[in-house]
């Protein structure tokens, strides 16, 4: 029996919100934190001031490293005010677990690490801005090296192995069916994916709404043949649920990002794929290959993708070999044009 009180993705992001701030709040009465006052205050005073510019999970994203750097700062009985570069380059090395004498419970991965720094850097900078601080003490820090993605596409067997795995009549099943299906053809994101609600998908036009995208923006994608008759089947089998309702759900609710990813990972162990060559983002990379093989404009597949800028597109636009050679099969550049 599948539960019917959904909490929406905003008051998830709301209670995560509360939980972070709430350290940095509870120090300025604690007098056992005094060393720690100082940061805490900016802190606060830094998210009270980008509150309406930035969205939950970006307000959420900068507690984590911020209280990251608080840990640090405590553990070093380190105040605000001696801050130098020599201690926010000791806390990389702590973040990676290199310093023998102290480091953080969990070593902090690369591309974790390179977005943290982005964080402190923001921080300080609009620190020193607001004139809170007479310099800003981060300043002509590098930043670490961000590990290069390895982007990938699924090809045809592969795509259509995911999908058979799927096969069967019970819930679950068609629900997978569903989500393999809609990722493909709308290409959305999978942050995006978990927040969709059942009133935004209109199956009638084959059309998904998807709110509140990366950037905080909104977009239409068109959805096929494919994902309208998994979704049919799948919303059929659930009982035909309420607009207001989460689109994916399991037996506990609502599923997260880590159940569609998980779903997703299963799946593809089902059909026998190797662990590395699955992934939810290589379906969004898949879609506009595929839509610029068959003649797509780049207009239209970033119109589909939900992208401001062309540019956008180019991570996602790397063809292998057999594909170049078959692209440029009516191609010869020896041929010049005739002037």
């Amino acid at each position: 029996m599948l539960r019917r009180s959904y909490k929406s993705d905003d008051d998830r992001q709301q209670a995560a919100y509360d939980r972070a701030i709430a350290l940095f709040q509870e120090s300025l009465s604690d007098d056992t934190q005094k060393a720690l006052r100082s940061f805490d205050r900016a802190v606060c005073s830094f998210m009270r001031d980008r509150k309406r510019n930035f969205t939950h999970c970006t307000k959420v994203h900068y507690l984590t490293s911020l209280k990251k750097f608080r840990c640090f700062l405590k553990q070093r009985k380190l105040t605000i005010d001696e801050l130098t570069k020599d201690d926010f380059r000791d806390f990389m090395d702590w973040c990676e677990k290199l310093d023998p004498e102290a480091h953080p419970k969990k070593p902090v991965g690369a591309k974790t690490l390179h977005g943290m720094m982005i964080d402190l850097k923001g921080f300080f900078k609009w620190v020193t801005t607001d004139n809170e601080w007479p310099k800003n003490p981060i300043g002509g820090v590098s930043l670490p090296d961000r590990p290069k993605l390895k982007l990938d596409h699924y090809k045809a067997d592969e795509y259509e192995a995911i999908k058979s795995a799927c096969e069967g009549k019970g819930l679950f099943d068609l629900r997978d069916k569903a989500i393999v299906s809609l990722f493909l053809d709308s290409g959305v994101r999978l942050s995006d994916m978990k927040k969709l609600i059942v009133g935004k998908v209109d199956l009638d036009r084959g059309i998904v709404t998807v709110e509140k995208a990366k950037g905080d923006k909104d977009y239409k994608a068109v959805i096929f043949d494919n994902s309208i008759k998994a979704l049919r089947k799948y919303l059929k089998a659930r009982g035909m649920p309420k607009a207001h309702e989460p689109l994916w759900v399991g037996k506990r609710g609502a599923l997260s990002s880590s159940g569609i990813s998980q779903i997703i990972k299963r799946r593809g162990a089902k059909a026998k794929l190797k662990p590395s060559d699955v992934a939810c983002h290589k379906f969004r990379r898949t879609m506009p290959i595929n839509m610029y093989a068959q003649g797509a404009s780049q207009a239209l597949v970033q119109e589909q993708m939900g992208h401001d800028s062309p540019y956008s597109q180019i991570p996602y636009l790397k063809f292998s070999e057999g594909e170049l050679r078959q692209a440029l099969n009516n191609f010869d550049p020896s041929v010049f044009p005739r002037r």
